[in-house]
């Protein structure tokens, strides 16, 4: 899993030259990112994602993006006897943001009734290489890996965040 900006790219932009703070610019490098994924609702690395969802809908919608339809999503939910279930061929309409979850071809979700909790719906999702990310999107990581790395508090950092957030204006997750 290769983080949407090198080290190398972070020391450049941090103007670093020495290798003493690699590990705390590789950790900077993850925060930034989380702030970005957590902010957007964008998935910035490929990798296997679950969320969970309170029933089966028609139309659930999948906050994570994007999603790789090509790979298998599974559901796995409890039973109303507390016996834990599997749906190993539901597929999901990745072409535009939101994703959507359906039954496989020819089913059906299960009955509310015999459903008890939550259902976890796990699948992977995130951009296949850091060349597909948006570049305002690695601008604003950029800005709070700056933030991050000068310790920057108060009203500096929320001159930072401000500006991250701009950039990700366009790509962010709008709930009604």
């Amino acid at each position: 899993m290769a983080e949407p900006i090198s080290t190398a790219e972070a020391k450049l932009h941090l103007r670093v030259d020495s290798s003493a703070d690699d590990t705390l610019i590789a950790d900077n490098i993850v925060a930034a990112r989380d702030w970005v994924e957590d902010y957007t609702g964008l998935i910035l690395t490929r990798r296997e994602v679950t969320e969970q969802i309170t029933q089966f809908a028609t139309q659930t919608k999948l906050r994570a993006w994007p999603i790789d339809p090509a790979e298998p999503i599974s559901l796995v939910y409890r039973d109303v006897s507390g016996a834990e279930q599997t749906i190993a061929d539901a597929t999901v309409r990745a072409i535009a943001r939101p994703g959507v979850l359906y039954p496989a071809a020819a089913s059906h979700w299960p009955l509310a009734s015999t459903v008890s909790g939550a259902i976890d719906v796990t699948f992977t999702a995130g951009f296949a290489t850091p060349a597909e990310i948006p570049g305002t999107v690695k601008q604003a990581m950029l800005i709070m890996l700056t933030a991050f790395y000068d310790g920057r508090e108060g009203e500096l950092f929320e001159i930072a965040e401000a500006a991250a957030k701009r950039l990700c204006r366009r790509q962010k997750r709008w709930t009604l």
